[in-house]
């Protein structure tokens, strides 16, 4: 994950968004996925399945999506846009 830093973001025009909610909307929307960061499987369940099968996913372990999440109970599913 190397957009952790805001000035990373602002310089590659990143956004994250964290939680299905958020991400599922972004993609009815029309933004384009760059990678999806997840804990659990299950946490993939509500996404389309073309979406899944067209961009890199990366399990990570709880821990570290604590240390990546700006909210204080992670989802466990954080999307690159």
């Amino acid at each position: 994950m190397v957009a952790k830093s805001r000035k990373t973001r602002e310089e590659q025009k990143l956004i994250f968004l964290e939680g299905q909610s958020l991400i599922c909307d972004a993609v009815a929307a029309g933004a384009q996925i760059q990678a999806l960061y997840f804990s659990a499987i299950e946490h993939l369940a509500k996404l389309p399945i073309d979406v899944l099968q067209e961009i890199p996913l990366y399990k990570v372990t709880l821990h570290h999506m604590k240390i990546w999440s700006d909210v204080e109970r992670p989802p466990g599913l954080l999307g690159e846009i």
